[in-house]
């Protein structure tokens, strides 16, 4: 019977998906009840269009979170240029180790102790990467920490160019 092969998977699992496209017809030929068949099916299928719908829920107030932050960065990234910040005038210690700029939102990567521009490491992560941009080392977390230390540190510097 072709189904023989969906029961003998790693530990006799069958994926919801799989689930989903079984005729119940089959279940009850292969000796599962009919209610046990529809309940597992019927499970199965509210399942998998619960996950969709969380799933698209999900990606939906990400995207709109990332075009928020990238809308703030743009703004932030008008400012120095309004300022006429050169590379020279900014202290390393203040810009992020992968865009090289000044931040305005910086974060703690707790796997790594880094700080970084928050949409740049969140793009980072999101690319699939679970390694430190700075060391290249895996990371067993890419929990994010707000910096205020060097959010207060760049304030003062930016209030201080504000003022020549």
């Amino acid at each position: 019977m072709h189904l023989l092969p969906l029961f003998t998977a790693p530990a006799n699992q069958i994926a919801d998906d799989v689930l989903l496209v079984i005729d119940p017809g089959e279940l009850i030929q292969i000796g599962v009840p009919p209610m046990v068949c529809l309940k597992l099916l019927g499970a199965s299928a509210a399942r998998g269009k619960a996950k969709k719908i969380e799933a698209e829920d999900l990606l939906h107030g990400v995207a709109t979170h990332q075009s928020v932050l990238e809308d703030a960065l743009r703004d932030h990234r008008a400012e120095i240029n309004r300022l006429h910040l050169s590379r020279e005038e900014v202290s390393e210690d203040l810009c992020c180790s992968i865009t090289c700029e000044l931040m305005k939102d910086p974060v703690v990567c707790v796997g790594d102790g880094h700080t970084y521009e928050r949409v740049a490491i969140a793009q980072w992560f999101a690319s699939g990467a679970r390694t430190s941009p700075v060391t290249g080392e895996e990371l067993e977390t890419t929990a994010l920490v707000p910096n205020h230390t060097v959010r207060k540190l760049i304030a003062t510097f930016l209030e201080a160019k504000r003022r020549r």
